[in-house]
């Protein structure tokens, strides 16, 4: 039976009327028991018990005839009676006999008489004030035993405290305040072996302090301040079921009340007291362990929380039968998986944990938030799912599509939006993942409906975001695309765009996602980027292509992609009709470093058609006031990104003779050649060659295999084992020896058969590599198909042509250039043989 109040009193005896200490010790049944006492601790029952409830009187010492003992204080005497005996009592001091009189005249409910007087309604309510009275006396008595290690005196001092502490809130905040809290709590942070016999004495103020937490929050803050926090904590681990009940009680009234203060108890410590009650705590201490970490368990304190083992402490528990317990503890799963501090490492620590299976097993839960909390938290696990350790848990995350893709049409917002975030997530991790999702077309009309018009701009968030990873990876990527694209994702995604034109200068999350899904489906080939177009794409991008428009880098990287792969120059046309050069021109000075390299990537696309004719677009681009002086200052910034666009940019537009012609007049071959742009190259390599081609082409002479006599143009065609014998006629007709072969790998010119076919005349020059090479072959027959004169000199001694060379030249004369190296006389000849409109 617990007790109410224990404490040391002096009794008369009954029959021998001698004074001797006892023990005495009150039930919560309100028994009163006393005892006798050894040196070592041990207790043995004096006398009979005696019941409060029969007590009918308390008297002073003045109100009976008997001899007290000479040296006490009268006020410390006093009387119980009971119909079957009288017990005379003297407290060690006055404010022991004033605890006792509170306990006894609280508990004896039928009592008629109290100290003279008969008991009423007043008596009652001098309970507190007579309680208030005693707390300075037993602070200090309590402080004085604990210096000197008297337990049995702390003991009793602590009693009269802990039952003091009910009698209101005036008192409570009088303990709080006084000297006996620091005190009690060094009785709290000794070891728990060295005080093993004095378990009772740390019960009880456990007891003290657990009453004085539950109220106010400054009361709370003075107990924080001494509280052992650490001696708390061993013993809701290690210690009695008692200590452990009142320890608990301890830490949540400390873990509870204003945020401010609750946090600097964590600082302190408090983090490892809330998975310790995770861990060993009751099921409703563990409610009110997750409610509390549920409440704090953000921004770094994740870390402090993953630190002190909330992991370990957390997984079991979602096996846990309270439905109440379980969905606090998704929902700290959910805040650790979260981003912020090292949040791969938490990742991995819950996914090795093995709480993925009772994740992806909640997804079906009746409760709505344990399943958003579900879904959230496995698309944290994959978000954040360190590199290294996915080989590990790609397969534990891939057993949750499934689930997740039929959450994707739920009733419920909030769990479509949560599935969505999570497939989003999953699709980010492999290429092997996002084909699983893409095959499922339930999949996709979901994510297509959640880019309608009326749909929540959250859930068209969170589509776009997961359309845009599903089609993002290397492997299959292009086959995914188009998937996505059939089943008519972009239309939705296009118009969508459209309808946020009045937005253009913000950075909306919204139109952020899906400019970012149009730029992947374009990098997905010809198909996609076609479907893009004829829906309208290029109108709905413009009005991002402005520099206030914090979206103008991603709108650039989209018209980069739409202009890429075969058909590119069709696409390219359609976006200059919608008007997007002017608009990249002015990109290329804008104040955004990253905006410009975009601008010129996208132009450099743009400009990078095969067809020598229709210069429109080249000449649109060089044209615009802004592009040549963004290009040449993105030229001279040092920056090797922004120097490779922009050099790769004027290179394309040096295809055209007319473009050439004004880039030399803005004096690019001088830029190329001046001591930033060199530095620039230098720092990378692989442009200067471009750089030096760029160079060559501008002085006033077509690239590479094609050269102008007049106003008409010749292509040379040639094998690279007939370079020498090529690059003397070269030479001699343009005055650089230069030839096809050694410059189209290089991206450069046009191709052979492109230039056969734009060109007036074609001189090829023959031997058994130029018949065994099939792109010769093919450029020397497209020339012909478009009605071009061929002149052949046979660069191999005793080269006889046969096959298709054979059948091309027929009758045609061919001039002989035995020594591969040709004379002025062949050279003057071979100029003759060419027809009259191209001669010089």
């Amino acid at each position: 039976m617990a007790a109410i109040h224990e404490g040391t009193l002096v009794k008369r005896g009954n029959t021998i009327h001698s004074w001797k200490e006892r023990l005495f010790v009150l039930a919560a049944d309100n028994s009163l028991t006393y005892y006798e006492v050894d040196s070592h601790g041990a207790r043995s029952p004096r006398g009979s018990k005696c019941n409060l409830d029969t007590c009918t009187a308390l008297r002073s010492a003045a109100q009976v005839n008997i001899k007290w003992p000479s040296d006490v204080d009268p006020q410390c005497c006093f009387v119980l009676v009971t119909p079957s005996r009288t017990h005379y009592l003297v407290a060690r001091n006055l404010y022991y006999a004033r605890v006792w009189l509170c306990v006894l005249r609280s508990r004896a409910v039928n009592l008629k008489e109290y100290m003279d007087s008969p008991v009423g309604p007043e008596l009652a309510n001098t309970l507190e004030e007579d309680c208030s009275a005693n707390i300075a006396g037993l602070a200090s008595s309590l402080a004085a035993a604990v210096d000197a290690g008297h337990t049995r005196d702390a003991s009793e001092a602590l009693s009269g405290l802990v039952f003091s502490a009910g009698a209101g809130a005036a008192v409570q905040d009088q303990i709080a305040s006084s000297s006996a809290i620091p005190a009690a709590c060094r009785l709290v942070a000794a070891p728990l072996d060295a005080l093993a016999a004095a378990e009772p004495t740390r019960l009880l103020v456990l007891r003290l302090v657990a009453a004085l937490v539950t109220g106010s929050e400054w009361r709370k803050l003075e107990i924080q301040k001494t509280v052992p926090l650490s001696a708390l904590k061993d013993l809701v681990r290690l210690g009695a079921h008692a200590e452990k009940q009142q320890a608990t009680l301890v830490l949540l009234g400390l873990l509870t009340g204003t945020l401010e203060r609750v946090n600097q108890v964590l600082d302190r410590g408090g983090i490892d007291l809330v998975t310790t009650l995770l861990t060993h705590g009751t099921e409703e201490h563990r409610l009110d362990a997750a409610a509390i970490a549920l409440r704090t368990c953000v921004g770094a304190r994740k870390e402090a929380f993953f630190g002190c083992g909330a992991v370990a402490a957390l997984v079991p528990l979602l096996h846990a039968p309270s439905a109440v317990l379980v969905s606090r503890v998704v929902g700290l799963l959910c805040h650790l998986a979260g981003g912020g501090g090292n949040a791969p490492a938490r990742a991995d620590a819950i996914l090795s944990c093995q709480g993925h299976d009772r994740l992806i097993a909640l997804l079906s839960a009746e409760d709505e938030t344990v399943v958003c909390d579900a879904a959230a938290t496995l698309g944290n696990l994959a978000l954040f799912v360190p590199p290294d350790s996915l080989p590990r848990h790609r397969e534990t995350l891939q057993h949750a599509c499934i689930p997740l893709i039929s959450l994707l049409g739920h009733e419920s917002l909030n769990v479509r939006l949560s599935a969505t975030g999570a497939i989003s997530s999953l699709a980010r991790l492999s290429d092997p993942m996002r084909a699983d999702i893409v095959q499922s077309s339930a999949a996709l009309h979901a994510l297509r409906a959640a880019l309608a018009p009326d749909a929540p701009r959250a859930l068209a968030v969170e589509a776009a975001r997961a359309l845009n990873n599903l089609t993002d990876g290397d492997k299959g990527r292009c086959d995914r695309a188009a998937v996505v694209v059939a089943a008519g994702c972009v239309a939705p995604i296009v118009k969508q765009l459209s309808q946020l034109a009045a937005v253009a200068d913000q950075d909306d999350p919204l139109a952020s996602a899906l400019l970012d899904a149009l730029t992947n489906f374009a990098w997905g080939g010809d198909g996609p980027s076609n479907a893009i177009v004829e829906e309208g794409g290029c109108t709905a991008i413009l009005p991002f292509l402005v520099a206030a428009s914090p979206l103008a880098r991603k709108a650039s990287q989209c018209v980069r992609n739409l202009c890429a792969f075969t058909e590119r120059q069709a696409r390219a046309f359609a976006l200059a009709r919608a008007g997007v050069v002017p608009l990249l021109c002015a990109l290329l000075e804008a104040e955004d470093h990253d905006v410009r390299v975009q601008a010129a990537a996208a132009l450099r696309n743009m400009a990078n058609g095969e067809k020598l004719v229709d210069p429109a677009l080249r000449m649109a681009i060089i044209g615009d006031p802004h592009a040549l002086r963004g290009l040449k200052a993105l030229l001279a910034s040092g920056d090797a990104a922004a120097g490779t666009q922009a050099m790769h940019a004027l290179c394309h537009l040096a295809q055209s003779d007319c473009a050439r012609s004004a880039l030399h007049d803005a004096g690019i071959p001088a830029l190329i050649a001046s001591a930033d742009v060199q530095a620039m190259l230098d720092a990378a390599p692989a442009v200067r060659h471009i750089a030096e081609l760029l160079a060559n082409s501008l002085q006033e002479r077509t690239p590479g295999n094609v050269f102008r006599l007049g106003e008409r143009y010749v292509t040379l065609l040639a094998d690279d084992a007939d370079a020498v014998c090529a690059a003397a006629i070269a030479a001699a007709l343009d005055k650089q020896a230069r030839v096809w072969s050694g410059l189209s790998a290089h991206g450069s010119t046009m191709t052979a058969a492109v230039a056969s076919q734009a060109c007036a005349a074609v001189l090829a020059v023959c031997s058994k590599a130029y018949a065994a090479s099939a792109s010769l072959r093919a450029a020397h027959e497209s020339a012909l198909q478009a009605g071009r004169p061929v002149s052949y000199i046979n660069a191999e001694s005793g080269f006889v042509a046969t096959g298709w060379l054979g059948q091309a030249i027929g009758a045609t004369r061919i001039l002989e250039c035995p020594d591969s190296t040709p004379s002025a006389a062949l050279i003057a000849e071979v100029i003759a043989a060419l027809p009259a409109t191209v001669r010089r």
